[in-house]
């Protein structure tokens, strides 16, 4: 679970990296999750969340294995008109 402003390669991913959401399925929720945008290997971009989603996102990471299971990486679904 990266908390990174940028991927690995230097750059911050754009929003065309941004086809990926990491998913933290709840435990004791079912069918409830959080959900960030990321790009293919999981890594968030923080510094593009609005600051609820952000401090989501650290509460999620914190609660990992407790509350939340490990996040899977999964294409967003794009709609088209």
């Amino acid at each position: 679970m990266p908390l990174t402003s940028s991927s690995p390669g230097g750059r911050a991913p754009s929003a065309d990296d941004q086809r990926f959401e990491l998913v933290f399925a709840s435990f004791y929720r079912q069918g409830h999750a959080l959900t960030f945008p990321c790009n293919e290997s999981g890594d968030v971009n923080i510094d593009s969340l609005p600051l609820t989603a952000r401090r989501n996102y650290a509460d999620v990471c914190a609660r990992v294995g407790r509350d939340y299971a490990l996040p899977l990486v999964r294409p967003t679904l794009k709609l088209t008109h």
